[in-house]
């Protein structure tokens, strides 16, 4: 059975939701496991790609999510399971707004942790490597800004989509409130609970292996500032973009 539906229309995910309930019932467990976003630099994407990143997975794990929330509280019973990212545990320079989406995400989580205290609806969050998707190919150009440590660490494994469902469905026969697949990405994960410097160590080598921002011949745009600014932003006039002199 499958319902086609675009999870950042809040309109659709509610006609989506009442069919599903009509047809099928209340749902056990709700995945929200979509993702989308190059990897680029907040000066390099457009406002439209921006929105993008925020749409999908944030605003569409928040509507889904949200969707069925009263009918599993009323039921008493049910999961939400949010699939998310390492890089919702270590930033890394040249993919901004899929950073800033991955970190919200988090956040969402948490926050229907405490909404749902009480109640015996579970907020799962599940952490996984990276895998065998067509994620790179349909955002070009985002795996040249992955961090060279990254294989290393085991934080990009290519992993099986196979090897991933097992990983989701023992945290949810689990009840697991936060699962990490795979035994490196497991054990980074227990380093950051148990060794007080080991997040900031981690943190500095995934930044410091990252994708730099400019070359020493490149410069980047001016942005204007102060009344052209404001000139800008009201209309007014369009300002050119100037180059920062380059000593």
């Amino acid at each position: 059975y499958v319902e086609a539906c675009d999870c950042s229309d809040g309109d659709a995910v509610m006609m989506m939701s009442e069919r599903v309930v009509r047809c099928h019932g209340v749902p056990d467990v709700v995945v929200n496991c979509a993702g989308q976003g190059q990897w680029r630099f907040l000066h390099e994407m457009t406002p439209d790609q921006v929105r993008g990143c925020m749409r999908v997975p944030l605003l569409a794990s928040a509507l889904v999510s949200g969707a069925f929330l009263p009918r599993m509280r009323a039921r008493g019973a049910g999961s939400i399971v949010v699939i998310q990212s390492p890089i919702s545990r270590a930033a890394i320079p040249g993919a901004t707004a899929y950073v800033t989406a991955r970190y919200a995400l988090r956040g969402l989580c948490e926050g229907l942790e405490r909404e749902l205290e009480g109640s015996e609806v579970l907020v799962q969050e599940v952490v996984l490597p990276g895998l065998q998707s067509n994620y790179w190919a349909n955002n070009p150009g985002s795996i040249e800004r992955m961090p060279w440590c990254f294989p290393l660490l085991g934080l990009f494994t290519d992993t099986t989509c196979r090897t991933a469902a097992s990983w989701v469905c023992g945290a949810i026969e689990g009840r697991r409130r936060l699962y990490v697949g795979g035994t490196l990405l497991s054990m980074y994960q227990s380093l950051n609970a148990a060794v007080p410097g080991f997040p900031a160590m981690l943190t500095f080598l995934v930044g410091n292996t990252g994708h730099t921002l400019l070359s020493p011949l490149d410069s980047p745009p001016q942005i204007p500032w102060g009344a052209e600014a404001a000139a800008a932003v009201s209309g007014a006039t369009t300002p050119s973009a100037t180059p920062i002199p380059t000593p």
